[in-house]
């Protein structure tokens, strides 16, 4: 009897391991498969062209404060408190303003109070747009004040749409981040050219942009006997492109920005 009990506990013991063994088996595979150890690969972004490497380390930082702007308004789709404003005009200092209009255009709700420019917000409310499929649209005016460009996020009522948040600022404002904005040329394609560079501005909009942009997102041109690469991008609905003068001397250099952004 004390012969089978013993053999019963070792069994039991036995079994035990077994499991605690397998458990942990099994909780190491779950951990790597489905879990695991997260990791950054730090030469996912390095650029071989020291082109494309060059006009990187310029748009980047400017890049991120649109990209930062916009995925902070769009958490924003009822109509904001007093305090949102104010802490959007703080979040964004290179902001000129932030206003809160009705389907109408109406401004319900303004940052600066102060402002008394009146800005034309009829292109982004629209007529037959359903605010239910689209998160922005964005709108640039150009004035004896310089430019202007105007992002509208809606903004709703149960299932309703009630209005727009419309954020606006100088895109000038931007080259600020950047590093060295003397070397970054941002252009609005058939517009604007926004630049401290020492470039011929229009040079750079008689360039067949459209053409360009139809087909390829990035490239590399000639332009007052040297080369460029660009990069383009949306801003909502409104296409924008960075250019820095080329590290290298043949134009035949691309430039892939793909996964960047």
């Amino acid at each position: 009897m004390r012969n089978t009990a013993l053999i019963a506990a070792a069994l039991a013991v036995l079994l035990a391991c077994t499991a605690c063994s397998t458990v942990k088996s099994a909780w190491r595979s779950t951990k790597t498969t489905i879990s695991p150890d997260p990791s950054v690969d730090l030469n996912n972004y390095n650029f071989d062209n020291p082109s494309e490497r060059k006009l990187a380390s310029l748009l980047t930082p400017v890049d991120a404060q649109l990209t930062g702007l916009l995925r902070f308004i769009e958490t924003q789709d009822l109509l904001p408190e007093s305090d949102w404003l104010d802490l959007v005009m703080l979040r964004f200092p290179w902001l000129n303003g932030i206003f809160v209009v009705n389907t109408e255009g109406g401004a319900l709700a303004q940052r600066p109070t102060s402002d008394i420019r009146k800005h034309d917000v009829s292109t982004l409310v629209g007529n037959t747009t359903d605010w239910r499929t689209i998160k922005f649209r964005t709108a640039v005016a150009y004035s004896d004040f310089g430019p202007e460009m105007y992002i509208g996020r809606p903004y709703f009522e149960n299932t309703d749409w009630k209005g727009l948040v419309v954020v606006h600022f100088d895109p000038r404002a931007l080259l600020n981040a950047c590093p060295r904005p003397n070397q970054l040329v941002i252009i609005h394609p058939g517009h604007a050219v926004w630049t401290d560079a020492p470039i011929d501005r229009q040079t750079v909009l008689a360039l067949p942009w459209e053409s360009m942009l139809a087909s390829d997102v990035s490239g590399s041109i000639r332009v007052d006997n040297k080369n460029y690469t660009w990069f383009a991008r949306f801003v909502a609905d409104q296409q924008i492109v960075y250019m820095s003068e080329s590290a290298t001397d043949s134009v035949q250099d691309r430039s892939f920005f793909f996964g960047l952004f």
